[in-house]
């Protein structure tokens, strides 16, 4: 009787261990998720964001559009593909893709051109840590303006719209943080 009680009492004890092991792991998995930032592959960046590159001038057949073009990269830092709309350029001087922004007045936040959504265009994907170059025509861009670009996570998409409620994201650029070579204070 005395070897049963003590065989017991060391199952008992393994199986106490073993299911407090289990609970760690699940909580530091648990704790791993909702720690700040988990969700970001570089922690000091924002989950999307743009970055300019540089001005070129871009000679062109069209005499009646500007050649002065300013580059611009936007990056997925999140451990999720995003989707965004855009159109392909005909001449891969312009960059990767041709994405669709809207410039407004950062004030009163009036829309001077562009527009957030296309009319004729693919949706695309962009992963987890990638980045896509594009670029914008100079005479877009303004000192008291923001440029802004609409994206959704991919794992939206499976959602749909709820009640007639859809999720979009902007990301958001302000033209005053460009170089004053690139565009002068009068602009």
């Amino acid at each position: 009787m005395k070897r049963q009680s003590i065989l017991f009492l060391i199952l008992l004890m393994c199986t106490i261990s073993v299911l407090g092991q289990k609970r760690t792991a699940k909580t530091s998995v648990n704790a791993r998720k909702s720690s700040p930032q988990w969700y970001l592959i570089k922690r000091d960046r924002p989950a999307v964001f743009l970055k300019f590159t540089r001005s070129q001038r871009l000679e062109s057949s069209d005499s009646t559009s500007n050649p002065d073009n300013l580059f611009f990269k936007l990056t997925n830092n999140t451990r999720w593909p995003i989707w965004l709309e855009m159109s392909g350029y005909a001449d891969e001087r312009y960059g990767d893709a041709s994405l669709y922004y809207v410039v407004q007045d950062y004030k009163s936040g009036e829309n001077r051109s562009g527009s957030l959504r296309c009319h004729v265009c693919s949706t695309n994907q962009l992963g987890p840590g990638k980045s896509i170059e594009f670029s914008i025509p100079l005479n877009d861009a303004a000192r008291d303006a923001t440029m802004r670009i609409a994206y959704n996570f991919s794992w939206e998409d499976r959602f749909g719209s709820f009640e007639g409620s859809d999720t979009t994201h902007t990301v958001d650029y302000y033209f005053r943080s460009l170089p004053e070579l690139v565009l002068p204070k009068m602009r």
